[in-house]
C-alpha cells in the first residue's frame, strides 16, 4: 500500500482549466517514488519526456 499525504489545498479555475495550490514539506518529497521526472536528453531519440537534463556547464558553484 502506497503511503497517502492528506494536505489542504486551493482551488484555482482558470476559465476551463482547475489546479490546487498547495505546500509540501521537504520530508514529502524524500519519500521513495514520491514524484517521476520524465526526462528528455536531446541524445536519445527514444525520451519524450519534457524536463531537460542539467547541463552542468550552467551550474553556479559558489
Amino acid at each position: 500500500m502506497a503511503n497517502k499525504i492528506t494536505r489542504p489545498a486551493s482551488l484555482v479555475k482558470q476559465g476551463s482549466l482547475t489546479l490546487y495550490a498547495t505546500s509540501l514539506k521537504v520530508s514529502d518529497l524524500l519519500i521513495s517514488k514520491f514524484y517521476s521526472i520524465e526526462r528528455l536528453d536531446p541524445e536519445n531519440a527514444n525520451e519524450k519526456g519534457y524536463q531537460r537534463l542539467l547541463n552542468k556547464n550552467g551550474v553556479c558553484n559558489d
